[in-house]
């Protein structure tokens, strides 16, 4: 799968432009940073680093261990057990005017098995 001109079609259909309108994209958009491949068996580490890091302003309160175990939940639920048929895409980047270009991450799981897409996008904003 080619990530760019993949990505660059899914910010404008229908469904996610009714669904994530904060990320929805022009026609003939194109995604600058582009997507890049991702791990499902690290997805918790990158949630847990992403947390860990705090904001522009602020710092996580806890230990990198208790992001770590934070981290863990929200990548379970999104993964479930199906590593082998599941495939994760990152971007850290501000790739789209949702993003303030401070802290800016976003991760999209395709879950093969399930049939299912999930978007995560975080930034820092006031």
């Amino acid at each position: 799968m080619a990530t760019s001109g993949f990505f660059d079609h899914l910010w404008q259909t229908e469904a996610v432009r009714r669904t994530l309108p904060e990320l929805v994209a022009e026609p003939g958009f194109r995604c600058q940073p582009p997507f890049a491949w991702g791990n499902p068996f690290t997805l918790d580490g990158e949630f847990a680093s992403a947390l860990f890091g705090g904001g522009a302003y602020s710092l996580y309160k806890g230990t990198a261990a208790d992001a770590k175990v934070a981290a863990a939940a929200p990548a379970a639920e999104l993964l479930g057990r199906r590593f082998e048929r599941s495939q994760v895409f990152t971007n850290h980047a501000e790739w789209c005017g949702y993003f303030c270009g401070i802290v800016d991450w976003t991760w999209v799981v395709l879950d093969f098995q399930a049939h299912l897409l999930h978007v995560v996008a975080v930034t820092d904003v006031d």
